[in-house]
């Protein structure tokens, strides 16, 4: 039943798209269940790899319009620096608040990326990733809120 869902996801898209979730678990684990000094280097070092997931889906609007000047709005672009400057914010704040504003941001980013791809039939492979991957960095995220709250 996945396999109807991902099958029209272009393989080195999938598959680097997982891959890249693979930080966010592990320092998860390590944030939650390692000792107080290796858990924080891995919440920061999770918060700045959250941060520059940020970057990247802001860049992605960026090369959208790249790809076609008539993406290039003003809301879009504004929304692709957006992302990367909410991500270096997340560097400067407590763990928790650092966390929670990525986990929202990602979320946001998410209805957002849903919303400008949905009149365009050639990218509902990438509405259905941007799902997955989003699911799997924001369920991370949440899950060492959960138990370090």
């Amino acid at each position: 039943m996945i396999s109807r869902f991902v099958e029209n996801i272009p393989t080195p898209n999938l598959l680097l798209g997982l891959a890249g979730l693979i930080p966010f678990w592990v320092l998860a684990f390590i944030g939650v269940f390692a000792d107080a000094s290796l858990s924080e280097i891995a919440l920061k070092t999770q918060i700045a790899y959250g941060a520059v997931i940020l970057s990247f889906l802001g860049g992605i609007h960026w090369g959208m319009a790249i790809k076609n000047l008539e993406e290039a709005t003003w809301l879009r672009m504004s929304w692709g620096i957006t992302l990367p400057l909410i991500g270096w914010g997340s560097l400067f704040i407590s763990t928790i608040y650092a966390l929670i504003l990525l986990g929202l941001s990602l979320f946001v980013s998410l209805i957002v990326d849903l919303q400008f791809t949905i009149p365009n039939k050639e990218y509902s492979w990438f509405r259905v990733l941007r799902i997955i991957l989003s699911a799997g960095a924001i369920s991370a995220l949440f899950f060492v809120i959960l138990f370090i709250s």
